[in-house]
């Protein structure tokens, strides 16, 4: 009998002990729980901006926001066939995207402005609009043809080196659209020529070296004085006063230098939206992307990208 009470009394306790385990366990597991991982993928100047705020969105929102650069087209496409969270794009979507993917909605995050940039050895501070698009379709392939004067060391310093960003990407679109260019792709790799939109006129003998990244453009323009490339306002100035752009000139275009002011009152006109993008046929998609705009929406945030030259939208 006693033999028996104790044989009870030890089951109770041990099933107790195993109930008070599976709690700590489930407790445990709960602590533990990871974030909720938030891809968003497209414009490399999107990616750009959202890389100045991605540590504090992370420690303030319990998420982790991962950034993949690979240009508008592809970061639209990837969100259309629900591949990603959130798509990012620096223009607005074509009809064609627009008709292949109506689940797609477009939110405004901010305006952020086409920057064109030379040497320093350069003497040229101003272009206008005709000049940049006469540049880029070879009208003019030497710097004192532009100046109407050769200061250049070399007459290979004189040659004009065109650069521009990769096809894939909003801003190379954005330019197209600004300077009423139309392309063609070269025989050598990496590279485009230019011409007048429309069906005038020659293409260009030219050729244009494409990059993909801003700094890639920077760190070229740095280092050859006759070069001449275009990218994002707001990721330029995230490396302003560095010594690694210390031969860098952004110039102004028909008078108007690129400023907060000027941007934002559009006196200084090539300026294109930066937009988020989500796909109403997922909750997933549709959630983390208004916590990503709400997100961006406060005040501390706000700031510290207007101090980098975006233009928030409210």
């Amino acid at each position: 009998m006693i033999k028996h009470l104790l044989l009870v009394t030890n089951l109770f306790f041990c099933v107790a002990a195993s109930s008070t385990q599976l709690s700590n366990l489930d407790t445990q597991k709960l602590d533990t729980q990871q974030p909720q991982t938030i891809l968003v993928a497209g414009s490399t100047s999107v990616v750009q901006m959202l890389e100045l705020v991605q540590a504090d969105f992370n420690n303030t929102e319990q998420s982790v926001m991962q950034l993949r650069g690979m240009g508008s087209d592809k970061g639209i496409q990837a969100i259309g066939e629900n591949l990603v969270d959130i798509g990012a794009s620096s223009r607005y979507m074509t009809k064609a995207e627009q008709e292949r993917w109506p689940n797609l909605k477009q939110t405004v995050l901010a305006q952020d402005a086409l920057v064109f940039f030379t040497n320093i050895e350069n003497p040229i501070k101003n272009l206008s609009t005709e000049q940049l698009s006469d540049i880029y379709r070879g009208k003019y392939t030497l710097w004192s043809q532009v100046s109407g004067k050769n200061t250049a060391k070399s007459e290979q310093d004189n040659q004009i080196h065109l650069f521009s960003k990769g096809i894939q990407h909003g801003t190379f679109d954005v330019f197209l659209e600004f300077l009423n260019l139309d392309y063609m792709k070269s025989a050598k790799p990496d590279a485009i020529k230019f011409k007048s939109a429309g069906n005038r006129g020659l293409f260009s003998k030219q050729d244009v070296a494409l990059y993909n990244e801003f700094n890639q453009a920077l760190g070229i323009v740095q280092r050859i004085p006759n070069a001449i490339a275009f990218d994002s306002f707001g990721a330029v100035s995230q490396l302003k006063n560095s010594k690694l752009i210390d031969k860098i000139r952004i110039l102004s275009i028909n008078d108007v230098s690129p400023t907060q002011e000027t941007v934002k009152t559009s006196h200084y006109n090539f300026v294109r939206p930066l937009v988020l993008i989500v796909n109403t046929q997922s909750a997933e998609s549709v959630k983390k992307g208004k916590l990503i705009s709400d997100f961006l929406k406060t005040k501390d945030i706000r700031e510290l990208l207007t101090s980098h030259h975006y233009i928030m939208v409210d």
